[in-house]
């Protein structure tokens, strides 16, 4: 059975009660194994916000591991770190902090990189039909289509040291907003 998912319950997180009633498996629906969820074809990763504009969706690994993230990208283990410090440093230099940031790391090919990585993931890709803006997907529920929707992404070649399998293993699931 494929799922997906369904966000049906109305939980009050701050009333214990109703905290006790939450259960995980029933934000998600059940469909039969021969339900069709991705249509590549149709399916236009894009959204519109509340301004009327148009942006894009990207999928992104779940994990927020700095050695996971390297690897999964093919840069040193320090360069998160790296980036990290250089924002913090233009952040406390300047209120317009952003152009000085590009402006540091631009010469570097791994900090470009990263920040391109953080900023995009891997970029558009399909999204599957039933599934929301910024939804997550448990990997081990369905490897196959976790690999159709990596497989989809426009910026899968920044891992492509990796095999799938590897990929899908240090992103802890898939996200995309």
């Amino acid at each position: 059975m494929k799922r997906i998912r369904q966000c049906s319950q109305n939980i009050d997180w701050n009333n214990p009660e109703s905290i006790d009633n939450y259960r995980p498996e029933d934000e998600y629906e059940y469909l039969p194994e021969d339900t069709e969820i991705v249509d590549e074809e149709s399916v236009n990763p894009t959204y519109s916000s509340h301004t009327g504009d148009t942006k894009e969706i990207h999928l992104y690994p779940c994990t927020d591991n700095s050695l996971f993230l390297t690897e999964l990208i093919h840069v040193p283990d320090d360069t998160l770190d790296r980036l990290d410090y250089i924002k913090e440093q233009c952040q406390e230099e300047q209120s317009e902090w952003h152009k000085e940031y590009i402006e540091r790391i631009k010469h570097d090919d791994d900090l470009v990189r990263m920040n391109t990585f953080l900023a995009k993931g891997w970029g558009r890709f399909s999204v599957p039909v039933g599934y929301p803006r910024g939804d997550t997907f448990d990997i081990s529920f369905d490897k196959d289509l976790a690999e159709k929707l990596f497989d989809s992404a426009e910026n899968k070649n920044l891992s492509k040291h990796l095999s799938v399998e590897r990929v899908l293993q240090l992103s802890s699931g898939l996200r995309w907003c």
